[in-house]
C-alpha cells in the first residue's frame, strides 16, 4: 500500500462511513472536493487507484465509494483487484456494481456457436468470476483404507459441492447489468457443465418465470443461445 492512500485510507473512511455521522461525512465530502480543485491532487488520486492492488488499502466502505466513483469517472481500475474486491463481498448489489464498473468498457462480440465455456470466455474478469463461482473444493484423504494412493490422487468428497449462493449471486448480477457482454457470460455460464449445472438452469428458471410477459420477451431476444423458454425447451 503506498504512503498516499494509507493516509488517504482514514480520510475516506470518515467521508463514506454513516457510522460517523452526517455532520463528519459532509465535513470531510466538502474537504474531498476542495482537495481535487487543487494542482495536480486529482492526477494523483486517479494514479493511485489505478495502480491499487491491494483490497486492504480502503474499507469496506471506502471500496464501496471508490467503485462508484471510478464508474462516474470512467476510471478503470485493476483486474485483479476487482476479482478480489468480487468475491470478497457477498451482497448481490454490491457484487453488481463492481460487475458493472469492470465490464462498462469491454469489447464483445458474440458466438456464432454454442460450444464456448467460460474456460475460454472472452474477457478475463468474466472469465474469473465464473470459474471461482464453479470451483469445488477437494480433499486429500490420508488415512482411509483400501483406496488407491498412486500418484497421490486427490478423492473428490462427495458433499463437496460448491457454494451455489455464490453461482446464484454471479448469474443474478450478470442479468442485471444486462449488457451484450454479461448476457451471453450468462449464457455461457449456465451452459458449462458443472455439478451445479442443474441447479443453475432451475434457479434461472424460477427467474424467468417471476418476470412478467414484456420482460421475458426482452431476455428472450437480448440473451444469446438462451438455455430455456416457458415452454422448456432450447433455444437454437
Amino acid at each position: 500500500m503506498s504512503d498516499f492512500l494509507f493516509l488517504a485510507r482514514d480520510f475516506i473512511e470518515h467521508m463514506v462511513n454513516p457510522a460517523h455521522g452526517v455532520v463528519v461525512n459532509e465535513e470531510y465530502a466538502l474537504r474531498f472536493a476542495s482537495l481535487l480543485q487543487r494542482k495536480g491532487f486529482e492526477d494523483l488520486f486517479l494514479q493511485e487507484i489505478r495502480d491499487a492492488r491491494d483490497q486492504n488499502a480502503l474499507t469496506s466502505h471506502g471500496w464501496l465509494w471508490l467503485v462508484g466513483w471510478a464508474k462516474s469517472r470512467n476510471i478503470d481500475l485493476p483486474t485483479e483487484l476487482l476479482v478480489d474486491l468480487f468475491e470478497e463481498w457477498s451482497d448481490v448489489f454490491v457484487k453488481t456494481t463492481i460487475l458493472d464498473l469492470a465490464t462498462r468498457n469491454a469489447e464483445y462480440r458474440p458466438p456464432d456457436h454454442l460450444e464456448i465455456s467460460i474456460t475460454d470466455f472472452p474477457n478475463d474478469f468474466l472469465r474469473r468470476v465464473m470459474l471461482s463461482a464453479v470451483r469445488v473444493e477437494r480433499e486429500e484423504y490420508t488415512d482411509l483404507k483400501g483406496l488407491p494412493r498412486e500418484r497421490g490422487d486427490e478423492i473428490r468428497r462427495p458433499e463437496a459441492i460448491p457454494e451455489m449462493n455464490r453461482a446464484e449471486s454471479l448469474l443474478v448480477s450478470l442479468l442485471q447489468v444486462g449488457r451484450p457482454i454479461t448476457l451471453g457470460a450468462a449464457s455461457t455460464f449456465l451452459r458449462y457443465e458443472w455439478q451445479g449445472q442443474r441447479h443453475m438452469l432451475n434457479f434461472f428458471r424460477l427467474l424467468y418465470e417471476r418476470l412478467d410477459e414484456e420482460s421475458r420477451t426482452a431476455w428472450s431476444r437480448s440473451i444469446p443461445f438462451m438455455p430455456t423458454n416457458p415452454e422448456g425447451t432450447n433455444r437454437q
